[in-house]
């Protein structure tokens, strides 16, 4: 037997029959896996991020590039979400990429890849 409380505006489950044989699971805790197709290119050249997280019930990947911009990937509450994403920096240097895969119950899980961009050279 299911008893709920009543509490204004809300619902609050209180109790669950002591002789009843529940099994409440859940995706497992948030992980998170980022990589890159290559870790350097040309300013203008595409990289692609391939991001792979599994949580309970995961609400976003973001994905930070490390020059001020970033991509928000909703997951909707899935258990788990993979998927790729392309970049192309502007300005050559070395970039630090974060992925954070956030998730409702199991709190958050990040990864990090390192990228090269060297100057493009329009000559060739």
């Amino acid at each position: 037997m299911l008893r709920l409380k009543r509490i204004p505006g809300f619902f609050l489950l209180a109790t669950l029959a002591a002789c009843s044989d529940v099994t409440v699971t859940g995706g497992g805790p948030t992980t998170l896996s980022l990589t890159a197709d290559r870790t350097s290119a040309v300013t203008n050249e595409d990289v692609t991020f391939l991001y792979d997280a599994a949580g309970t019930s995961l609400i976003r990947v973001v994905l930070a590039y490390g020059d001020g911009t970033a991509d928000t990937v909703d997951a909707f509450g899935a258990v788990t979400a993979s998927g790729q994403r392309s970049h192309a920096y502007a300005v050559s240097g070395t970039y630090q990429v974060e992925g954070t895969a956030e998730d409702a119950v199991g709190g958050a899980a990040a990864d990090t890849v390192t990228v090269r961009i060297d100057p493009s050279n329009p000559g060739f």
